[in-house]
C-alpha cells in the first residue's frame, strides 16, 4: 500500500503531508519490517496532499509505485526482512531530523510491527 499520508509531525500536534508505504502482506505476515525514511529533495517540496504526491515518482517510492515490493536477505541468517518506508513533505529542502524522528516514534512503531534495530535514512539532492 502506498499513498499520501497527514503525519503528526510534533507534540504541539503540527502535521505535514507526505507518503507511507506498507507492504501488502502487514497484517497477514506476523514478521516485523525495517523501516526507511527517506529524505526529499530541493524540487519536492510542497505543503498540500496533492503536492506530496510528487514524492511517488522520486527515491524508492519512484519503484514502489512501479510495482517493486522491497525485500533483503540477511547474510547472516538467510531471513528476508520486507520494509515500510515513509517521507515527509517539507516546504523548503528537507523536513527537520527531529520531525521524522517524532513520526518514527510515535506513528510507525506504534501502529505497525517493526524491527527497532533496522531503521535507514535515504535521502536525494538537499535531503541526502
Amino acid at each position: 500500500m502506498l499513498k499520501v499520508q497527514e503525519f503528526v509531525v510534533n507534540s504541539a500536534g503540527e502535521k505535514r503531508f507526505g507518503v507511507l508505504y506498507v507492504p501488502d502482506d502487514h497484517d497477514t505476515n506476523p514478521d516485523p519490517c525495517a523501516v526507511v525514511i527517506y529524505n526529499h529533495g530541493k524540487d519536492e517540496t510542497g505543503t498540500t496532499a496533492a503536492s506530496a504526491q510528487v514524492l511517488f515518482g522520486f527515491g524508492p517510492f519512484k519503484f514502489v509505485n512501479a510495482g517493486f515490493q522491497p525485500k533483503a536477505k540477511s547474510p547472516i541468517d538467510g531471513k528476508e526482512t520486507r520494509f515500510i518506508m515513509f517521507a515527509i513533505q517539507a516546504p523548503t529542502w528537507s523536513p527537520p531530523e527531529q520531525e521524522s524522528a517524532y513520526v518514527l516514534e510515535n506513528y510507525i512503531m506504534k501502529t505497525y510491527r517493526v524491527r527497532n534495530d533496522c531503521v535507514a535514512v535515504s535521502g536525494f539532492s538537499a535531503g541526502g
